[in-house]
């Protein structure tokens, strides 16, 4: 136990050497996956997992899917790691891991399932809507528009939306 901590406090703070560290990358992954499949209710096992799998998805793109997937599957409705998923298929994209316009068409689909298994959360509306206005930067400001309006139809009798109108009435 204080083993990985102390492997965790050097990779934080010091980085990982190349080769010792994407070995030790791939022992903590496939460590913490056999603790998922052994009990797949467990969350906290599932969290380090999926921080592993962002922390290597410019390594081990192909993990990314499979891993995410399987987790809102089972907790369908943590809209935080809808949010990450489609947030890191988005940034593997922009580093050239996966194709950049395949990688916006998964993210925004991942938002478009994530609105329907979470359809009142505020958050998830803002990062949704942030995503649109990143993906339509300098183009024809109707798509940004539709996204604000069906946000602010959704969830803008919310308390907490008064973000998301501040950000759709600029």
């Amino acid at each position: 136990m204080l083993g990985n901590y102390f492997a965790a406090a050097r990779h934080h703070l010091h980085g990982w050497l190349p080769a010792q560290g994407q070995k030790q990358q791939m022992a903590d992954y496939d460590a913490l996956r056999q603790q998922v499949e052994a009990d797949a209710g467990d969350f906290t096992a599932w969290s380090k997992l999926l921080a592993a799998v962002e922390e290597g998805a410019t390594a081990y793109p192909e993990r990314v899917a499979p891993m995410f997937e399987s987790f809102l599957a089972k907790f369908p409705l943590c809209f935080g790691y809808w949010c990450k998923y489609a947030d890191l298929q988005r940034r593997l994209g922009e580093a050239g891991s996966v194709d950049g316009a395949e990688a916006q068409e998964k993210a925004a689909t991942i938002y478009d399932r994530a609105l329907e298994a979470v359809p009142l959360s505020v958050e998830l509306w803002k990062a949704y809507t942030a995503h649109v206005k990143a993906a339509t930067a300098g183009q024809s400001s109707d798509k940004l528009r539709a996204a604000y309006r069906r946000a602010t139809g959704r969830v803008g009798y919310d308390a907490a939306a008064a973000g998301l109108w501040d950000a759709f009435m600029e």
